[in-house]
């Protein structure tokens, strides 16, 4: 499913989010509309919110994005799983470093070497 099949599911034509019957039918509707039936709305926004950072959005911006107000409660929708770990790994095995120049210091007088 892309994007834009999925905020047609979720508004309709006039812009309005579509409601769905008792107070959580609305979130049952959108997903059901999605192709996503069983799956609730937090779903969607986890799913999205790690989708968003591990695309490399700065987090401010998926705050915005998905409203979360403060960094906190970012990090929770951001699940870290084995294959972020895996590519941490991998990134910092390959990382060299900056190329630096080792200046060895005198020893003072007295000291050992």
């Amino acid at each position: 499913m892309i994007a834009s099949d999925l905020l047609t599911a979720l508004f309709d034509f006039s812009g309005l989010m579509t409601a769905g019957v008792g107070p959580l039918g609305a979130p049952a509707c959108w997903c059901q509309k999605a192709g996503l039936a069983g799956r609730i709305v937090h779903d969607l926004r986890r799913s999205g919110v790690k989708h968003l950072i591990n695309a490399g959005v700065d987090p401010h911006t998926v705050m915005a994005f998905s409203g979360h107000l403060t960094p906190s409660m970012l990090r929770r929708y951001h699940i870290i799983d084995v294959a972020d770990l895996r590519r941490a790994a991998l990134r910092s095995a390959a990382y060299t470093g900056e190329g630096v120049t080792v200046v060895p210091l005198r020893a003072r007088e007295g000291e050992p070497t």
